[in-house]
């Protein structure tokens, strides 16, 4: 039985023996291949997928390891994984703007918010692909912050600093009014209203870093909760957890940790929220 890290096992699964599937080996390439029809006859490449969405291996004369066939069996069980981010989440820890002024609270929780707005867009039923892609690329999510992080004023249409005013407005019969931001700046009086106010933003936007980060953790807790799932499943292979960090921006420590949920998976194969802690 032979340990193996679950990346690379991963590697060697859709690199190396996927790829074997849908080839014969009896048959001369082009005959074989309707990759290579498609381009005798249109003059152009037409995809060519085997069964396991992998471009074949022309030169394999056999058929995929069957502990290659249960990883992949797995990874695509993981098409319903999710995100919970517990209250406190915080992935903007070594971020510091330029500038005497610190990162407020209400900056980070909305650029929280935002960022995890995106996650569902990012992740849901993609899981599978990113595990595959990472797999044939030898890569991971990216999660590096950008070098300078700095507060600009919000401009207006002519490139001048921008005025906003929050007012009360009724929100229908029965209802409590509610604040909304509107235009602070006076066009009569050429000046701003009474209590505008202006605004700064994070130059780049930390929304899509907090994004970034979330997917990367994501990334790492599947490639875990897989680990588990396959560890003493397979036959020629015992698989031990990946050798990423799941905080590498900072040092590692307790906290509060996200979690990715798993849930419909094939019989026989555990279905649990990993925690990121």
């Amino acid at each position: 039985m032979k340990r193996i890290k679950i990346e690379d096992l991963l590697a060697w699964a859709y690199r190396q023996e996927l790829p074997k599937a849908g080839w014969s080996g009896r048959q001369g390439p082009v005959m074989a291949s309707p990759c290579f029809a498609g381009l005798a006859t249109l003059g152009t490449h037409i995809d060519a997928s085997n069964g396991f969405g992998l471009f074949p291996d022309l030169s394999a004369d056999a058929e995929p390891h069957p502990d290659a066939i249960a990883v992949d069996k797995v990874v695509r069980s993981f098409r319903d994984a999710w995100f919970e981010a517990p209250e406190g989440y915080d992935v903007l820890g070594d971020v510091v703007p330029v500038g005497d002024e610190p990162m407020t609270d209400d900056e980070r929780a909305e650029a929280h918010a935002r960022g995890l707005a995106m996650v569902p867009i990012m992740l849901q039923g993609r899981m599978p692909g990113t595990l595959i892609r990472h797999a044939l690329l030898g890569s991971v999510p990216e999660w590096r912050r950008p070098d300078i992080v700095q507060r600009k004023t919000v401009r207006n249409a002519q490139g001048g600093a921008a005025w906003f005013r929050k007012v009360w407005r009724a929100a229908g019969e029965g209802r409590p009014e509610i604040a909304i931001e509107i235009d602070g700046f006076d066009r009569v009086r050429r000046r701003p209203h009474p209590a505008a106010y202006r605004k700064t933003v994070f130059a780049p936007d930390l929304a899509g870093l907090v994004a970034d980060r979330i997917a990367y953790q994501a990334y790492v807790i599947s490639l875990a909760a897989l680990a588990g799932d396959l560890d003493g499943r397979l036959a020629e292979h015992g698989v031990d957890g990946p050798g990423l960090r799941l905080w590498p921006w900072e040092a590692e420590g307790e906290r509060d940790g996200a979690a990715v949920e798993f849930g419909g998976k094939p019989e026989g194969v555990s279905s649990a929220g990993r925690d990121a802690a």
